[in-house]
């Protein structure tokens, strides 16, 4: 291996944020998403430096939503 990070010391930080009992599925758009998971989003896309810019709400194609 190039790198070796067992020796490495690390402790995982943990980041609790509220939910949503909402049925994603139906969802065709951006603007239906539950508040928690706008700020759920919006919370990867700050840690991670990376816009969302898809979101999958079901296995089906059509269960694509594509982020402005």
């Amino acid at each position: 291996l190039p790198y070796d990070i067992c020796n490495i010391p690390a402790e995982p930080i943990f980041t609790k944020l509220p939910g949503w009992k909402t049925d994603l599925t139906q969802l065709k758009s951006e603007s239906e998403f539950p508040e928690n998971l706008k700020a759920y989003i919006a919370f990867v896309e700050k840690e991670v430096g990376v816009s969302v810019d898809i979101v999958s709400t079901g296995p089906d194609r059509e269960q694509t939503i594509i982020r402005d």
